[in-house]
């Protein structure tokens, strides 16, 4: 199996010893002791004949200063063939530590990386041999010498069966060249029969002339990630409509929605409350609601003074009733209740508040309060007798003071008392006395 890795030279990651100084220094001592042989030969028999003792000392003078610099070249060699091994092995020491935290970050970020190449004869996507990192074997389920297959026998064996034609279509991109490279999810099918969700990338290196040479990318297992994902998109959801559900109950139970901050200062007002008396909306921002409602500081009544202490003491109300008169000087009536709001030290921030309009109302008792008095004016004190009674029953149903004094009668009468039908035996119109 071909793995992403360097073997150390030795099994137990130590070097044979440095022969290659010993070889040197031998080399070295042999040539020198040839030359120191030979050179006085030739000197004498070139020039002048010397003795045979002055030729020995020669030569051993030499010997002597050859060995002591074959010495001094073995110890130099030695020690950077030493220094040598030994940033040999730390750098292997080095490589191996990388390898293993490179490992460890795939397997804690759920991630592998591959390389793909294609046959010789024959560059179809389908074809070819895929060599997969050690951390294929948390993703795949399988150990990575098992992932070195075809990207044909890949999509039939790991992919989920309706995600194979994505997949085919994403692969056939590995015969596009520097064209190629995709980034996709899909979901794989592991032995053990869990699917999981991965997200895979890759890039195409090509040679000069175009020619593909391999496919190179990471697959990523993001089935987590994607279940939090859906949680949290499950999680907004619930709370859009949870926030829905609110504000559909809050505009059933009001007309609009406003805020005010720390000092009782109007700070947001839904887009339903349009105008706010005489002033826009913008511009009834920053303002107390008893000057939005045209009433000055120093001269509230007792009805808004009673409404600002209870802001002061921070306490919820309730009904609070108070008009407002707009541009037109139309009067409109308003029905306001509000909650103190608190942060999370304790901390006094403002209130949240409802109002609803209750001009409709008020408009309507007022018009039957002007029906009430035309109905007192014209029954209650007509100087005629009037008087109400029930077609089917004939019992009366009420009559005026004229009435009762004309014909002698009290309001509590017995309940047969009324008229009598003219076609009934004896029939009167004669209403009962007193």
């Amino acid at each position: 199996m071909m793995k992403f890795e360097v073997a150390l030279t030795a099994s137990n990651g130590e070097r044979p010893p440095p022969r290659a100084a010993s070889y040197i220094v031998l080399v070295y001592l042999l040539c020198s002791g040839l030359w120191i042989i030979v050179e006085p030969l030739l000197v004498r028999q070139l020039f002048s004949p010397a003795a045979l003792s002055d030729l020995l000392v020669g030569i051993l003078v030499d010997c002597i200063f050859v060995a002591a610099s074959a010495i001094v070249l073995f110890i130099l060699v030695t020690r950077d063939r030493r220094r040598l091994r030994d940033a040999g092995v730390a750098l292997d020491r080095k490589m191996q530590a990388n390898k293993r935290r490179d490992r460890q970050i795939e397997r804690i970020a759920r991630i592998c990386h591959w390389v793909w190449r294609p046959d010789p004869d024959d560059q179809a996507w389908d074809g070819g041999r895929a060599i997969y990192s050690q951390g294929a074997e948390a993703i795949f389920g399988v150990p990575a010498g098992d992932m070195e297959i075809s990207n044909r026998e890949y999509v039939e064996r790991f992919v989920h069966p309706d995600d194979r034609e994505q997949i085919s279509m994403s692969f056939s991109s590995l015969e596009r060249g520097a064209a190629g490279g995709y980034a996709l999810h899909y979901r794989l099918v592991r032995p053990d029969g869990g699917v999981r969700i991965v997200y895979e990338i890759s890039e195409n290196v090509v040679a000069e002339n175009g020619e593909l040479l391999l496919a190179q990318g990471t697959t990523q297992d993001v089935t987590e990630v994607w279940a939090a994902k859906a949680a949290l998109v499950s999680r907004e959801k619930a709370l859009k409509e949870s926030e829905d559900r609110f504000r559909d109950f809050a505009e059933a139970a009001s007309d609009y929605q406003w805020e005010m901050d720390e000092n009782f200062a109007l700070s947001h007002m839904s887009q339903s409350s349009g105008k706010v008396g005489a002033h826009d909306l913008d511009a009834a921002v920053g303002l107390p609601l008893w000057r939005v409602a045209g009433l000055d500081d120093s001269n509230l009544d007792s009805h808004w003074s009673n409404f600002r202490e209870t802001l002061r003491a921070h306490r919820p109300f309730r009904e609070f009733r108070y008009s407002l008169t707009d541009a037109n000087g139309k009067t409109h009536y308003r029905r306001a209740n509000g909650n103190p709001v608190f942060d999370e030290s304790g901390q006094f921030t403002g209130y949240r508040c409802t109002t609803r309009d209750e001009t409709t109302e008020v408009e309507a008792r007022r018009q039957a309060g002007v029906a009430e008095n035309r109905f007192q004016a014209l029954f209650t004190r007509n100087p005629e007798p009037v008087w109400v009674f029930d077609l089917e029953t004939l019992k009366f149903l009420e009559v005026n003071e004229a009435a009762v004094a004309l014909w002698i009668f009290t309001r509590r009468v017995p309940d047969d008392a009324g008229f009598r039908h003219p076609d009934r035996k004896g029939a009167s119109r004669v209403p009962w006395r007193t």
